[in-house]
Formats: C-alpha cells, structure tokens, sequence
C-alpha cells in the first residue's frame, strides 16, 4: 500500500507565498493610506478647513506604524527563509518601497503643518494657492498609479507615473516663475510665497519619491529599471 509523504518543502514553500502576500496587503494599505491623506490635504485647502490638516498631521502615526510592521517583516522573512534571486529582489524592493512610501507621508505631514500656518493667517486669499493645488492635484494622480501599481503590479501604471512626473516638473517650474513675479510686484508678499515655496518643495519631493517607486516596482517586476541607475532627481527647489 502506496502512502501520501508530506512535502515539507511545499508546506515552506506555502508558508513563504502567505508572508509575501502579506507583505503585498501591507504595502498596499500604505499607498491606499497616503492617497487619502493626499486627498484630505485638496479638501482641506478647498474649506480652508484647519480641523482637516490637524487630521491628517495625527492619521500619520498609521503612516509610521505600517512602515514598522513592513521593515519587521522584511528582516524576519529574510532571516527565516533566505531568499535568492528572485524572491529576495522582491523582499528587498518591497523594503526600499515602503521607505519611499513613508517619506511621503513625511512630505505630507510637513505640507499640512505649512498649510496650517497659512490656513490660520487673517485675510489669506486662497486664489494665491490656485497652482499650488493644481500640483498637488497632479501628485495626487501619481499616488493613485503608485496605489494601482502595488496592488495589481500592471507596469503600465510605472510608465504613468514617470510621465506624470515629468508633467509636474514643468508645472513646477512656471508655478515658481509666477511666485517670483508676485514678489517682484508687491515686496508685502514674501513672508507668504516663501511658505508656499516650503509647500512646493515638499510636493517636489514626493512626486521624485513616486516616481522612485515605480522604478523599484518595474525592478520588482521585470528586474530592470525604468531609468538610468544613480539618476540624480536634479529637483527644481533646493
């Protein structure tokens, strides 16, 4: 009589898929996470609403929190099962991911704690805002092909976010042109367009940390990059 020999290679082999695929989930949540937190930042600039960036300064503590529990998997994957090639680029891509997606978050944090201060200055006129919205409006859309891109890996979305991000270079670069003409014209506008230099800066950032991300997903994936290695991210703003 013939019996069945458990495979304890295949049960390893299982036990490695389902912390993959957690890992996948948690990356996931994070990109989703900061999508919201991008779109929370747009309302709170439309209501000029002070409560609403307070928000999303303290929903950042999750921001932190799901980078942790992904770095502390990453290692303990690595140590228990030693991946090689192929498995190990995704382990060590997903880490070098949620590095990207936290400094985001961090730019986001900064970006609102910017926008608070402006938010609560008497008599602001939010039409000076009008294009910085529009970029953050751009970058919003390069996190939602970042969120795509790690939840259903189609590289067409990598190729999306590279686009979008030299789309918001060129944005960036008349929108600092036409504060500097503010200033020119009227000196009692520096204080102001400074702090919405810091802004500009801060989406600057993570529209370079989007497109980093979609780099690492394509090497992930195809085990390539979209651009050249050790590319400088030559930002606009110091």
């Amino acid at each position: 009589m013939q019996t069945n020999t458990p495979n304890p290679s295949r049960h390893t082999s299982r036990f490695f898929e389902g912390e993959l695929t957690h890992l996948h989930e948690l990356l996931t949540e994070m990109a989703d996470l900061l999508l919201f937190q991008m779109d929370e930042v747009i309302e709170s600039i439309r209501l000029a609403d002070v409560d609403a960036v307070v928000n999303i300064i303290a929903r950042h503590a999750r921001v932190n929190s799901l980078f942790a529990d992904i770095d502390a998997e990453v290692m303990v994957v690595i140590a228990r099962q030693a991946p090689v090639a192929g498995d190990l680029r995704c382990l060590l891509t997903t880490s070098k991911i949620a590095v990207e997606l936290e400094r985001i978050g961090d730019e986001i944090v900064n970006l609102s704690k910017l926008l608070l201060a402006l938010l609560k200055q008497p008599g602001l006129n939010l039409k000076l805002l009008g294009q910085t919205v529009e970029l953050t409006r751009l970058l919003r859309s390069m996190l939602l092909n970042v969120t795509q891109l790690i939840a259903r890996q189609e590289i067409g979305a990598a190729n999306e976010v590279m686009r979008l991000h030299g789309e918001f270079r060129g944005m960036l670069e008349g929108c600092v042109k036409h504060h500097l003409s503010s200033v020119l014209a009227d000196s009692r506008l520096i204080s102001l367009v400074l702090n919405i230099m810091d802004i500009l800066k801060s989406l600057e950032s993570s529209s370079v940390f989007c497109r980093n991300i979609a780099d690492y997903m394509n090497i992930m994936i195809n085990g390539t990059h979209l651009s050249e290695p050790g590319e400088p991210a030559s930002e606009l703003l110091p």
